[in-house]
Formats: C-alpha cells, structure tokens, sequence
C-alpha cells in the first residue's frame, strides 16, 4: 500500500566576505547591514550541494493511553499526599503529658459495620445491643497505632471516610496508622482510598 511522503528539498549558498572591523561582532553587524541593503546577494555561484530529507506527509497515530494500575495510582497518592513520618514527635508528647496527648487527640470509634463484623466472628447469632457493645470495646481495646504519618487535608477526610483515625495536631494532620513494616501504598485502606476515587487516573 502506497503512502504519502513529503520530501524537503535544500540549497544552501554560502559566501565568505572579508572585511576590516574593530571586532569579531562589529565585523559581522556590518555584514550584516550590507545584506539588508542588498549591497550583497548570493547567487548561483555560491550554491555549495543539496541536501534531501524526507517524511511522512500522514499523521502519526497517537499512541493508545494505558490506564495506570492501582499500585501505580497508590504510590502518586502516597508521594503527594502523605508528607512526613511525626512519631518521635507524637513520642515526646505523650512522655511530657505521661500519655494523656494520645487520650486527648486519637479516640478509635469503630464503625457500626466493624462492630458487626466484629460480633460476626465471635459467633454472635443475635445482634442484641450489648453484644453489640461488647464487640465494639473489644475493636476499641486491640486498636493500636504503629506508625504515625503527617498527612493532606484531602487524605485525611478519605481516611476517617474509611474509620482510620486522624488527628488534627496544630496545623497539621495527623494519621494514626495501625500497620507498619510494609510500604503505606500497598496499605489495604489505601487501595480502598485509590479504588474509591479516581485518583491518579489519568495523569
């Protein structure tokens, strides 16, 4: 199948002129002027070879965009949006106030499908109040933070949407996270943030 082709053809003329200047600069603006003027004129006898190039006349297909994957889209999320690691900060807090800063800034309260799920797996057939309850202080009593991350205004909100604990510390906010010895961008609550949105989608 034939195509189309454009071929850029080129004949360069080159003419050394030698003059008497001050300098290498004022040598070439007084050229220079003498062109404008016309006072020189390439022709024919200056001609020095010609020169071909050649290149489709069609346009190029764009390349076809490849959706990112989670992982992808998980570790731009962690790189914009998680700043810092603060936990010798959050430590000497808690060693000055003898623990009372983590009571007073990060309260665990289990969502109710947690608490559900929770009485689930103790085998509680009947969903009465106090079961219920129960459930509940067993989440709020095994709930323990590992690692302690400064974090955007923006993850925040997507964190307590997805009953993580963050506490707002002066200006900054402050994400208890309840894993550690992983990278945070393959974090389950993570994934969950990624696949909920359409972050880092497309770009």
């Amino acid at each position: 199948m034939q195509k189309s082709y454009n071929v850029i053809i080129t004949e360069p003329l080159t003419r050394v002129v030698t003059v008497d200047a001050e300098s290498a600069e004022a040598a070439e603006q007084l050229v220079r002027e003498q062109h404008e003027r016309e006072e020189i004129v390439l022709d024919s006898s200056d001609f020095v070879g010609v020169e071909f190039e050649v290149e489709s006349a069609e346009s190029e297909p764009e390349p076809e965009k490849v959706e990112p994957t989670i992982q992808e889209r998980a570790d731009k999320l962690v790189s914009r949006e998680v700043f810092c690691h603060v936990g010798g900060l959050i430590e000497e807090l808690n060693t000055a106030t003898d623990s009372q800063f983590f009571f007073d800034n990060f309260n665990y309260d289990p969502s109710d499908e947690a608490v559900k799920e929770e009485a689930e797996n103790h085998d509680e057939t009947d969903m009465t109040d106090s079961a219920l309850e129960e459930a509940r202080d067993r989440l709020r009593d095994e709930w323990e933070p590992l690692e302690y991350w400064a974090v955007s205004e923006w993850l925040k909100r997507k964190l307590e949407e997805q009953g993580e604990v963050v506490a707002n510390i002066g200006l900054t906010n402050v994400w208890a996270r309840t894993t550690s010895g992983q990278a945070i961008a393959i974090d389950y609550v993570i994934e969950k943030i990624v696949e909920s949105t359409d972050y880092a989608k497309f770009a």
